[in-house]
């Protein structure tokens, strides 16, 4: 949201530049209403600087509230919070959408939030439908997800303006 905003855009910016680049297509949601044309006007200018096309290379589903039932239901499938996108578009519609049912269609989930929605993803999402998660957080929450990291329940962890500055220089 607008207040973790100088810590998050910078990995939200990065992590979308660097899927792009590998090819990768992207699906997005939100769990929080402060988020939501945050993560609208994110992914339309990196996809846009990228030349990447809506519905093709990414979608926005959209905000659904209640971050657990949403986070569990999308284990059965994206449709069931998500009949529609942001846009209003069924999402059935979407090229990209196609053969995508729930988690089990695809490669990793990053959740980049300054909220508990992070434990959500942690407890209704990857723990029960055992998907690979990654997370961006802020530096002053980064360090309750370092023990995640080492027993391998996520596989990477950007923390904050420093770490997304890291993982910039990485890529």
């Amino acid at each position: 949201d607008p207040s973790t905003l100088a810590e998050m855009e910078p990995m939200t910016y990065n992590t979308l530049r660097h899927v792009f680049r590998r090819g990768a297509k992207v699906g997005a949601v939100c769990l929080y209403t402060t988020g939501v044309s945050l993560i609208d006007q994110e992914l339309r200018t990196i996809s846009t600087e990228m030349g990447k096309t809506y519905g093709v290379d990414y979608v926005f589903l959209g905000y659904k509230p209640y971050p657990a039932i949403v986070i569990s239901a999308m284990g059965q499938d994206f449709r069931n919070p998500f009949p529609r996108d942001y846009a209003g578009n069924d999402t059935d519609s979407l090229p990209l959408m196609k053969g995508i049912k729930n988690y089990g269609s695809v490669k990793f989930v990053l959740n980049i939030s300054a909220t508990s929605g992070v434990d959500f993803w942690i407890q209704y999402g990857s723990t029960r439908y055992n998907f690979p998660l990654a997370l961006g957080v802020t530096a002053v929450m980064a360090s309750d997800y370092y023990s995640y990291l080492q027993s391998k329940q996520i596989f990477g962890l950007i923390g904050g303006l420093k770490g997304a500055a890291e993982y910039e220089t990485l890529m």
